[in-house]
């Protein structure tokens, strides 16, 4: 817990304790902090959509989870990861709230998106963080090179509008694991050796549900915007909940997280 910050609220979210992470990260002293709501960390490029996703969070005494744009006292920005729970007393009502927050300094300044969407490969590459958007090497296109790979079977294509545009959508059915994977593709792909790629999991709780538990739905987006505006690229949609875990066993995970932060947080006093 070295490097998470803690913030607890009493009912009425004004602040009772941090701790010495949280108290760094901020420049605020406990005293400066005790009595006041965490607002007074948000600024003018706060996203009010995150603050939209926490506010209708709390009135439903749920946990919520987002990457916001905060301010220090000296005015400094910088980027937090904050997980917020609710506190309950013996008759399940909401008595406060903990808020755990890394920093994630001010790299993310000059992309000012709240939830942990889509950044684009120039960034990721100089993080090399390798797996979140991959290049990769020539692309299946006809029916023949695809039945090359074991279990895996072309079905059918389609020209698919969306929100965000117009997409190829290309079907395939894996056998072996029996899902059905799609490749939305934007541009010609056709002969290129290098093409961005995201690789997406399906999440029944996010993109369907609406779950403020992650933001998977918000990644999908983001990821047909870009390949929209800078073609051509590719997302793999793969049907495998929570990488392949399954949607009970992805609910029981959740669960499981909600009792380790509670006992992350006793730790620490």
């Amino acid at each position: 817990m070295e490097s998470v910050g803690v913030v607890v609220t009493n009912h009425r979210q004004l602040i009772t304790h941090v701790n010495k992470v949280f108290a760094k990260n901020t420049g605020y002293s406990l005293g400066e902090l005790v009595g006041r709501n965490c607002k007074l960390l948000q600024g003018s490029e706060t996203d009010p959509e995150a603050v939209r996703c926490i506010r209708i969070a709390l009135e439903a005494a749920e946990p919520v989870e987002v990457r916001l744009l905060n301010y220090k006292k000296d005015g400094t920005a910088f980027w937090s990861l904050l997980r917020i729970l609710p506190l309950l007393d013996g008759q399940g009502r909401v008595d406060g709230y903990v808020g755990l927050s890394v920093c994630l300094g001010s790299r993310f300044v000059d992309q000012p998106l709240s939830l942990l969407r889509w950044i684009s490969p120039a960034v990721l590459d100089k993080q090399k963080n390798q797996g979140f958007v991959r290049r990769g090497r020539k692309l299946l296109e006809t029916e023949e090179e695809v039945k090359t790979c074991r279990h895996i079977s072309f079905v059918a294509e389609t020209n698919l509008p969306t929100r965000q545009g117009v997409f190829r959508v290309r079907a395939y059915r894996d056998e072996a694991a029996k899902t059905e994977p799609m490749a939305i593709i934007s541009g010609d792909v056709r002969g290129l050796t290098e093409v961005p790629v995201r690789v997406h999991d399906q999440c029944f709780t996010s993109e369907v549900l609406g779950s403020l538990k992650c933001d998977c739905k918000e990644q999908l987006h983001a990821a047909m915007e870009y390949i929209k505006n800078n073609p051509p690229g590719i997302v793999i949609y793969l049907q495998q909940e929570g990488r392949g875990m399954g949607l009970a066993n992805k609910i029981k995970a959740y669960s499981l997280q909600e009792v380790s932060a509670f006992i992350d947080v006793a730790l620490t006093f």
